[in-house]
């Protein structure tokens, strides 16, 4: 797998995916990220995790970290697809926790892990941590 050139942009050996995110990452402003939100519904006060990621998104955040430690990993993947839908484009850059494969799946910017994760040795070669 290839890298990010330092100057000159993406190596020749980046997959599709990596491109991708290459080019939707040159999008984002050069600016400090000074909030760093994250999502998760039981602590939202009665709003869903769509309603607190579009006043983050109204906000301007550049940033976002989608948790939820007590889902089923379907509706963890359902609402990352989500996630992704509405900040593909848009300047904001998606951390998905815990779930490497989920991040992976929905092409997200990153992923969180936690102490209780697998470790990231276990993950070395991911492009996403």
């Amino acid at each position: 797998m290839g890298s990010k050139a330092a100057k000159g942009g993406p190596s020749q050996a980046l997959t599709p995916t990596q491109a991708g995110r290459y080019a939707r990452n040159l999008a984002i402003p050069d600016r400090a990220i000074d909030i760093f939100p994250v999502t998760c519904q039981e602590m939202s006060k009665g709003r869903t995790n769509l309603e607190v990621l579009d006043a983050v998104m109204a906000a301007g955040a550049g940033i976002i970290q989608m948790r939820e430690k007590n889902w089923k990993k379907k509706a963890i993947h359902d609402l990352a697809l989500e996630f992704r839908k509405r900040t593909y484009g848009q300047q904001i850059l998606l951390i998905i926790s815990d779930h490497v494969d989920i991040a992976l799946a929905v092409d997200a910017d990153g992923v969180h892990l936690g102490q209780e994760d697998l470790p990231i040795a276990a993950h070395v070669g991911l492009d996403l941590v």
